[in-house]
């Protein structure tokens, strides 16, 4: 995550992107490797898990800014890290809506439909 010197969040940074901007440009700002927030990639630090697993199964996107009560960035959530800790407890931790699998980034241990 990106934050400005104000404590906004100013994107959502990309791996990939960053490491070939960091090879490629390093004297680049790093806006440049980060992904935009959007209303779909936020989610409130006290979401329940119900509403978080209907949002996340609507919501095709790999990772999603988390805010607090107060509207600052708390941290990033990123789908793959979600479902592989829910494959680990032995099911996909979303009730009965199934989420939408993101295969930009596959996971060999998250068992696919």
């Amino acid at each position: 995550m990106l934050v400005r010197a104000d404590g906004v969040a100013a994107g959502l940074l990309d791996t990939g992107s960053a490491e070939r901007l960091a090879a490629t440009a390093p004297g680049s700002p790093a806006e440049r490797a980060a992904e935009p927030i959007r209303p779909e990639t936020v989610l409130a630090d006290g979401d329940s898990a119900e509403d978080l697993a209907h949002h996340l199964a609507g919501v095709g996107t790999g990772q999603f800014l988390v805010l607090d009560p107060s509207g600052r960035p708390t941290g990033v959530l990123r789908r793959d890290d979600l479902l592989r800790a829910c494959s680990a407890r032995g099911g996909t931790g979303f009730g009965r809506r199934p989420p939408v699998w993101d295969d930009r980034s596959p996971d060999p241990s998250v068992p696919r439909p």
